[in-house]
């Protein structure tokens, strides 16, 4: 995440997925997408703006009642996501070691399909 445009590209064609993704499942009459598990294993490093883009997502997100979930955070983009306190906005309890834990915490449940 060096490049801010990036970032906010990746940001934007999360949110206009989420808009897309919601109105298929409307027509189905499924419930809309409550959470967007964004797995880190490809960022060995976060700069300000970087982390500045998962502040407007979090923010953009809770707008339409989508909590943000990041999974297999790297030890130094952790470091840095606490320092700037962004790990108390999003919650502690919704940083996963892996997609695996925060799927089976946060994906439907068997009776809920």
């Amino acid at each position: 995440m060096h490049d801010s445009t990036t970032t906010i590209t990746i940001m934007h064609r999360i949110l206009r997925w989420l808009r897309y993704e919601n109105e298929e499942r409307a027509e189905c009459e499924l419930a809309e997408i409550e959470y967007v598990v964004v797995d880190m294993s490809a960022v060995s490093d976060i700069d300000s703006s970087g982390i500045r883009s998962f502040e407007r997502l979090y923010h953009s997100l809770e707008k339409i009642h989508v909590q943000l979930v990041l999974a297999n955070v790297g030890k130094i983009v952790m470091e840095k996501l606490q320092e700037s306190k962004l790990t108390e906005l999003i919650g502690r309890d919704k940083i996963f070691l892996s997609v695996a834990g925060a799927v089976i915490t946060y994906g439907p449940k068997r009776e809920e399909l």
